[in-house]
């Protein structure tokens, strides 16, 4: 969301609500009284496949076509935009706008009264998350390159490399 709106949470079902365009009107959810500009990715990229996950059993709304971003750094941009300013809302994963593409008029939701941080986010109180995952074949040999590669991610220096690239890691 742009630093610009003065709502700093939403809670997951006032963002199914928004996504499906039931709220529409910031002052809904204790904002201005302004029309929500939702932002959304095209289908197919992986930050619009987790947000239909998110929606679950709720369709979501057919956006204008200047509220599909064909990346997630237009998507960034249009949030940021003077002219979309506090009306705007967009999604992204954490490690996207915090190490990646970094704007500093882009403000990180509370969702459900838990700002994401990298504490929030490995201790599960920060409700949307996504995991990635590491598969090595059965039968891989215990000496071999993919288990030393995952024995290694998974170490306490694989982990701290990871933290300083700028993602959660595990506990």
């Amino acid at each position: 969301m742009n630093t610009e709106n003065k709502v700093n949470g939403l809670t997951q079902d006032q963002i199914r609500q928004i996504y499906s365009g039931k709220i529409t009107n910031w002052s809904a959810v204790g904002g201005d009284d302004l029309r929500i500009m939702a932002f959304q990715r095209q289908l197919g990229s992986g930050s619009q496949s987790g947000m239909l996950r998110f929606m679950g059993e709720t369709p979501l709304q057919q956006a204008p076509n200047e509220a599909y971003m064909q990346e997630m750094g237009g998507l960034v941009e249009a949030v940021v935009n003077p002219d979309n300013g506090k009306a705007s809302l967009g999604y992204s994963y954490y490690y996207y706008v915090n190490a990646m593409y970094i704007k500093d008029d882009v403000k990180l939701l509370a969702i459900d009264g838990v700002a994401p941080a990298p504490e929030t986010i490995k201790d599960g109180t920060y409700p949307i998350v996504t995991s990635y995952y590491a598969l090595i074949r059965k039968d891989a040999p215990a000496d071999g390159f993919a288990r030393k590669f995952l024995a290694y991610a998974l170490s306490e220096q694989g982990q701290e490399i990871a933290e300083q690239a700028g993602y959660v890691g595990i506990e």
